[in-house]
């Protein structure tokens, strides 16, 4: 779905939504005007939000679209390669000891971004703010691609 964004948009969704960037933070990762990042986030989750409700069957099962046919659909564009689809497949459900796991994890990290969340009124350090413009203009992701 986030591939569905422009690139523009795509980076500014992550960078706020998914990395919890302030705007100013993200602002600056992208060398732009905090209010032009906040202009694209907004756009972002506007047509992702349109989307979703529109046309997404994960959102609502009314919705046409369904996640298997997508992928077919994607490797006829060249989007995906047909001998690497590890993350295309139907998973089989989860033991209770990854579930565990995964559970630990998510609470680990969560309890990390409170404490950097926390009441600071510190900025994010520059060595990050550069670790993460580096990220975006390196192209690495395919997330992060045109």
């Amino acid at each position: 779905m986030l591939l569905s964004l422009d690139r523009e948009l795509r980076i500014a969704y992550v960078l706020g939504d998914i990395f919890n960037l302030s705007g100013e933070e993200a602002a600056e990762v992208l060398e732009i005007d905090p209010a032009t990042y906040r202009k694209r986030l907004s756009r972002a989750r506007v047509r992702l939000h349109d989307f979703l409700r529109g046309w997404c069957g994960v959102f609502d099962e009314a919705n046409p679209c369904r996640c298997a046919g997508q992928v077919e659909c994607a490797v006829e564009r060249g989007l995906l390669a047909a001998d690497d689809l590890f993350l295309s497949r139907q998973l089989t459900g989860p033991t209770n000891a990854e579930l565990n796991r995964a559970t630990d994890e998510v609470t680990s990290l969560m309890h990390v971004a409170e404490v950097m969340r926390g009441p600071s009124t510190w900025l994010a350090p520059g060595s990050m703010v550069k670790a993460l413009r580096e990220l975006v203009d390196s192209q690495r992701l395919e997330l992060f691609r045109s």
